[in-house]
């Protein structure tokens, strides 16, 4: 899969995203600038759909869903949905610029995950945290 280096880690920022509605136009600009692959859910006709079918289309389409929304997780592991990945935001504050930092750090962030994978970025002032679940 492209993204790997020689020591086999996946470049979080290879994977293709879809991101909710309830991220930022200036989050999904950032993304696309660093030259990140993201479609957002109202491009593709996704707007204001229940999150089963979000999550539906974006593990049809072998996309990370990244978003704010606790929802997706609980999706996951109550109704045991398919999907290929989840990028979870924290604190779920919609003021996009409060997230560029817990970004410009996910896209440098080299970790061991293969789908599906929920990846949750969590940013306390200055200090970005990063938890996996495979």
């Amino acid at each position: 899969m492209a993204g790997y280096n020689a020591g086999g880690l996946m470049r979080i920022a290879a994977y293709k995203l879809l991101a909710d509605e309830n991220i930022s136009p200036l989050l999904v600009d950032f993304l696309i600038e660093k030259g990140c692959n993201v479609v957002c859910a109202k491009d593709v006709g996704l707007v204001s759909e229940p999150d089963t079918v979000v999550l539906d289309w974006a593990y049809r389409h072998q996309r990370v869903v990244l978003t704010l929304d606790s929802d997706f997780g609980e999706l996951v592991f109550a109704a045991n949905a398919p999907y290929w990945g989840i990028i979870y935001l924290r604190p779920g504050h919609l003021l996009g610029s409060k997230h560029i930092l817990t970004l410009e750090k996910m896209i440098l962030l080299e970790a061991d995950l293969a789908p599906p994978f929920i990846l949750v970025g969590e940013r306390k002032e200055d200090t970005v945290r990063f938890r996996f679940k495979h």
